[in-house]
């Protein structure tokens, strides 16, 4: 079964689902008992995320990171402590992400210089 984020990043590609999506990710993560929501595997943000990852194109994701990270910068100077512990998580969550990316980097970068060296053996 698809989750809710999943399903809310396939729905459509406009800005505004996306805002609107991004900002409700992120809200939830503000909310009392998200800590022990975490803590019961959820990962509704990350799923999102590498979701856009994947269907958006190289500058549009960076766009949308930059926005990610401008939201989370305002969530971490706010006076609301709830607001700044959601912060927290979602970039607990996105460190996730950065380390699963940058294997899976690395890996395609392993395959490309296999097939080259295939194709050089030729």
């Amino acid at each position: 079964m698809m989750s809710s984020a999943a399903q809310a990043a396939q729905a459509g590609r406009g800005v505004r689902l996306g805002a609107d999506t991004l900002s409700r990710l992120l809200d939830d993560l503000c909310k009392p008992g998200a800590l022990e929501r975490r803590r019961e595997g959820e990962r509704h943000l990350l799923e999102y995320v590498e979701a856009e990852a994947r269907d958006l194109s190289a500058d549009a994701f960076s766009k949308f990171m930059q926005e990610v990270y401008a939201r989370l910068q305002a969530m971490i100077k706010s006076p609301d402590v709830f607001k700044r512990l959601g912060a927290v998580l979602a970039i607990e969550e996105l460190i996730a992400m950065k380390a699963i990316g940058d294997d899976a980097q690395r890996q395609q970068q392993r395959q490309q210089q296999r097939q080259q060296q295939r194709q050089q053996q030729q």
